[in-house]
């Protein structure tokens, strides 16, 4: 039997009325597990684009005596499975590299004894007063790829690791995102996990503009900022930290877009 509904960005509830026709499932067995078919005729659906489409695949398993297990493709910090507002996007068609973050997915091996993984530095500020502030590559928890960035904390120490942006454009809107995890970020003052596009000495654009606390599974975060007219491009970085908080942050998946 297939479920399906209309559903809308911004608003919580689906209309169970409308019909999907021609849609089709199917589902089978095999050495390695199980997989399931789904075809959906693109007449069916107004406004699609093969060049970018939201899309998400997820599952909820029941386990007997276990609490239920809640699975997204792209991640949604919910039970819920039509939320479009985190929906990834599928490309049918070939898109031109547009990313200018290097090494998002930190596969690249580190270059140097400064270099957390390839075009990525970092550092633990006193790490003597706080020798429980740590940065390190996670080869087990992680989005894709292999690893994520794990920024922990038992002391409140300030950690971060950033990439340096030498061609990035003035005056000019870009998107960044990124996927985080957080477990247990607690502070006093309000601190937790985020990320800053810094331009100089006092001058940085937080992003989002709070911090994160608290304990999340994986979900991406995305925001927009237009850089200043006049700052200095040889001191401009995109920057991941924790800072006077314990906890744990993970981070993956770190993109940056220019908007045109």
């Amino acid at each position: 039997e297939i479920y399906d509904s209309l559903c809308r960005a911004g608003d919580p509830d689906a209309d169970k009325s409308w019909n999907c026709p021609g849609i089709t499932a199917s589902v089978g067995r095999n050495a390695e597990g199980w997989t399931c078919t789904v075809t959906v005729p693109e007449t069916s659906l107004p406004g699609f684009s093969a060049d970018a489409f939201p899309v998400n695949f997820a599952r909820c398993r029941a386990l007997r005596d276990q609490a239920e297990e809640y699975y997204h493709w792209s991640p949604i910090p919910s039970k819920r499975f039509h939320d479009l507002v985190n929906f990834g996007v599928m490309n049918l068609k070939t898109r031109p590299e547009t990313n200018l973050i290097l090494n998002g997915d930190f596969q690249e091996p580190a270059q140097g004894t400064n270099s957390l993984a390839a075009h990525w530095s970092g550092s633990v500020a006193n790490p003597h007063q706080f020798p429980g502030t740590r940065m390190t590559l996670d080869t087990k928890i992680f989005m894709k790829g292999g690893q994520s960035v794990h920024l922990s904390s038992t002391d409140g120490g300030y950690v971060e690791f950033y990439q340096k942006l030498p061609g990035l454009k003035k005056n000019t809107r870009y998107k960044i995102s990124y996927a985080l995890r957080t477990r247990d970020i607690a502070s006093a003052q309000n601190q937790g996990a985020i990320a800053v596009l810094y331009y100089g000495p006092g001058r940085y654009a937080y992003l989002p503009q709070a911090s994160v606390m608290g304990t999340f599974p994986w979900h991406q975060v995305v925001a927009e900022v237009v850089t200043p007219e006049d700052f200095d491009l040889d001191k401009t970085r995109l920057c991941f930290r924790i800072q006077k908080c314990t906890g744990d942050a993970w981070f993956d998946q770190v993109s940056l877009e220019e908007i045109k």
